[in-house]
């Protein structure tokens, strides 16, 4: 969904410098708000249409002279195109970015009035799933001992280009058109400004696929006048075939284990078994649980134990974190539930949930088994179901 407005969105910009119709913002407006909803770091993208905007709004005057700083200057020394330069580039940046900052603005009203915290959903794993895999995946690979980042000594836009050089290709075919250019150029000062606004957070192939749905927009808009020319076709398939080589490189030895495991799992269609084993390991803990008496209260934190939960036939008896109960259960579990469910020491999301083996009962349980108030009633190789008696 983010690739898809993310292509909309740079569609309908382009559209507009066609046609000069302000429809096609307007279009775009709503695109980006979709966008930003798929994944709200693409707020940061407006900062660098900011002077886009402006710079169109400039161009799109009537005057004989062609260089921007000049065309500036002959129109801030004029009355008349000075205030019509102030109104065109405001109706440009009220139709352009009002919708996108109205959606957010309501966005954090609702977080505010509903969990005191205008960021909460935003910065919740419960309602995205990015939060944990982020932190996740930093610390997997900042603990690896032959970590290196190639992010530090190299700019992130060098490392794009090499993903996709398909975007040389395409800017290559705007040549004489700047603000096209400049236009496919905000993606790269996007992502930079991502590496340094999350320092913390890997710059992951979900990003550098822009690029080729970029290069794509460019193909479909430029081909009517380059699908007869033989060389640029053969230029086209050789860099296609470079593309193939380069994504599959990068993907094949990126920092990230997931990245990884999809080229391993394309080729080797046997490699998904062990995926399949975690989920029947999930399957077998969430078949015990609905074996369980109706009625029957058992407190999970699905922040990481979501897949047992997915296989769970009745969420009415469980007590998760987005209840209001939730940390009352979490104090004092014998008035609220009869059973936990614990992520093990071999679980590797442990240290993401509270329900772990630091939890103060199971701890009282391991050093006290004689007085203690619980007992395993199931345990998997990551999962350990205790119940309360």
């Amino acid at each position: 969904m983010v690739l898809i407005f993310f292509y909309m969105f740079f569609l309908n910009i382009f559209k507009y410098y066609t046609s000069n119709t302000t429809f096609h913002v307007s279009i775009a407006s709503i695109c980006l708000v979709l966008l930003l909803f798929c994944d709200y770091k693409f707020i940061w993208l407006t900062l660098f249409f900011i002077p886009l905007v402006f710079s169109i709004s400039l161009q799109s005057l009537n005057l004989a002279e062609k260089e921007s700083i000049f065309r500036m200057t002959q129109s801030f020394n004029s009355p008349s195109l000075r205030r019509k330069l102030i109104n065109k580039t405001f109706a440009l940046y009220v139709i352009l970015f009002v919708l996108p900052i109205a959606s957010i603005v309501c966005y954090k009203l609702l977080n505010l009035t509903n969990a005191n915290d205008a960021d909460y959903f935003m910065n919740s794993p419960y309602a995205t799933w990015t939060v944990l895999a982020e932190r996740f995946i930093y610390e997997t690979v900042t603990l690896n001992r032959d970590f290196k980042s190639p992010e530090v000594s190299l700019l992130i836009s060098a490392r794009m280009i090499i993903f996709c050089p398909l975007m040389v290709f395409a800017v290559a075919l705007f040549r004489d058109k700047p603000y096209q250019i400049l236009t496919l150029l905000t993606p790269f000062a996007f992502v930079e400004f991502l590496h340094i606004k999350y320092d913390k957070v890997f710059i992951s192939h979900q990003y550098y696929l822009m690029f080729l749905i970029l290069a794509l927009l460019c193909f479909i808009i430029k081909v009517q006048p380059v699908k007869n020319t033989i060389p640029l076709k053969i230029v086209l398939a050789l860099i296609i075939v470079v593309q193939f080589g380069t994504g599959y490189y990068f993907l094949s030895n990126s920092m990230m284990e997931d990245e990884r495991n999809f080229i391993t799992t394309i080729k080797n269609r046997n490699i998904k078994q062990e995926e399949e084993d975690e989920q029947d390991e999930n399957r077998d803990m969430a078949n015990y649980i609905n074996g369980l008496p109706d009625g029957t209260r058992v407190m999970i934190d699905d922040a990481i134990a979501y897949p047992i939960v997915a296989f769970v036939n009745n969420v009415n008896d469980m007590v998760l974190p987005y209840q209001e109960n939730f940390i009352s259960a979490v104090e004092t579990p014998g008035q609220y539930v009869s059973y936990i469910l614990i992520a093990n020491n071999r679980n590797r999301l442990a240290g993401y949930s509270i329900l772990n083996t630091r939890y103060s009962p199971v701890v009282y349980q391991m050093s006290n088994s004689g007085n203690s108030t619980l007992e395993k009633a199931y345990e998997t190789e990551h999962w350990t179901l205790y119940r309360l008696y």
